[in-house]
């Protein structure tokens, strides 16, 4: 039978059992809490034949171990394979990504989040009469010509999932590739700091106003630079203008390439 547990008891054991709630439900009984196992995200083998550890929080430090290169024996009998050591913080999450949905697994994740297309011209010479390769496409050349073709350039851009998730303004990694040949790209990369601002738009627009007013008596009326002599009642019309002000807001993205490599 299970029995009652006091109020006060049942708040103070909450916090340990947030992800086990079968285990909570034992620890009740048993009164025992440290049943209450930690939540095992996923298991790690950081080699072949080592002994898989778990990750039970995000962030954590992980090792794994990469093949490199094997020394073996003359006769291959006996080889020694040679690992780098990498260490890294693990994240677990799905995000969107370039269309479609991500699994991250380290918190230094490259993420693809944008990628652009456009075109880039280029020519190549036919020196003589014959068949000539315009990219990729054997075309006759009744004589030595340039052919002009239109050539693909495909943009993607990119941001650490750390860095994408939890800063206004990352450093954006930007890999351009244009297809040199049809399937065979040709990609440089460079790192941009992206600074969103603001540009408030100012717009006067001015209205012409036709004024009406009685004079009751003679005067002297002040208009602009002239003074309107007014002999007796009358009523005097006269055109002025009004400015009315309009304020926008633009937002505009400023981009500041920090590092560049060549092609």
């Amino acid at each position: 039978m299970i029995r009652d547990i006091p109020q006060a008891r049942f708040l103070a054991v909450i916090p340990y059992y947030v992800y086990c709630f079968a285990s909570v439900a034992l620890a009740y009984i048993d009164n025992d809490p440290a049943q209450c196992t930690p939540t095992t995200y996923t298991m790690i083998t950081p080699s072949p034949h080592a002994e898989p550890y778990a990750v039970t929080k995000q962030g954590q430090q992980v090792t794994t171990y990469i093949p490199q290169y094997a020394v073996c024996n003359p006769d291959y009998t006996d080889c020694t394979t040679a690992y780098e050591t990498s260490t890294y913080a693990w994240c677990s999450t799905r995000m969107p990504c370039y269309g479609r949905e991500c699994t991250i697994t380290a918190c230094n994740q490259m993420v693809t989040f944008s990628h652009t297309q456009s075109y880039h011209l280029n020519s190549v010479l036919c020196a003589s009469a014959g068949n000539c390769n315009v990219y990729g496409t054997n075309i006759y050349a009744p004589s030595p010509t340039i052919h002009t073709y239109v050539v693909p350039v495909h943009t993607y851009y990119a941001a650490s999932y750390l860095e994408y998730s939890g800063h206004e303004n990352p450093p954006i990694t930007v890999e351009e590739c244009i297809e040199v040949q049809p399937g065979l790209p040709m990609c440089s990369e460079h790192v941009e700091m992206w600074e969103e601002h603001y540009v408030v738009h100012t717009d006067v627009e001015i209205i012409p106003v036709t004024v009406h007013t009685y004079c009751p008596e003679a005067t002297k009326l002040p208009h602009g630079t002239e003074v309107i002599h007014v002999t007796g009642p009358t009523t005097l019309t006269f055109l002025t203008e009004v400015k009315r002000t309009t304020l926008s807001t633009e937002s505009l993205t400023s981009k500041a390439p920090i590092m560049k490599d060549s092609w």
